[in-house]
């Protein structure tokens, strides 16, 4: 085998291997110049109900009186870890969470697209804390736009949800970001 190809594959995977280090694709991490950010979701799978019946609870009638519930929230921990080898506190850095993204991917084929939301955070997390930060992942909106189409029915719509983290290290401008997924069904579920 010629050594020059040899050694240019070796340097495209060494390559490869370097730009991709803090990659986040699910992960839940990220990487900085100071610090690194590691997190937890509190929830895996969230069942949003999209209606509150007031005289009813377990059953719809045509009397019925409806109303659409609070959106629903999942935590997200964060936390902000120094690197065990840096020993100069003047050069550790905060960490600002910026915004999530959050993107709904329909479980089948059959069921309604739901838009990509936003939502803005400006979260700051010294290091070495941690931070809760709950983001949105059935809003109103959302519960409004399948009301129709759920209410009474019985049937549930599941969408698999990639909440993207975008972060910025704020003495050195650096940004990273990390992906943390979920379920989340949407349903008239049995009120409780």
């Amino acid at each position: 085998m010629n050594i020059r190809f040899l050694l240019a594959v070796v340097g495209i995977l060494c390559n490869s291997i370097l730009l991709s280090c803090g990659s986040d694709l699910g992960g839940g991490s990220s990487e900085f110049n100071s610090v690194f950010l590691t997190s937890n979701i509190g929830e895996s799978i969230v069942e949003s109900d999209i209606a509150k019946h007031k005289a009813a609870p377990d059953f719809c009638t045509s009397t019925d009186d409806i109303s659409i519930p609070a959106a629903e929230t999942v935590d997200i921990d964060v936390t902000s870890n120094v690197y065990p080898n840096n020993s100069n506190a003047g050069l550790l850095s905060s960490v600002e969470i910026k915004s999530a993204t959050i993107s709904y991917s329909p479980v089948t084929s059959n069921i309604p697209v739901i838009p990509v939301q936003y939502e803005p955070l400006g979260v700051t997390i010294a290091p070495g804390a941690t931070a809760t930060i709950p983001i949105t992942v059935a809003k109103m909106e959302i519960k409004q736009s399948l009301f129709n189409a759920l209410v009474c029915t019985g049937t549930i719509f599941s969408y698999y949800v990639t909440i993207k983290i975008d972060a910025l290290e704020t003495k050195t401008g650096k940004t990273a970001s990390f992906e943390k997924i979920l379920t989340v069904s949407f349903s008239d579920w049995v009120d409780k």
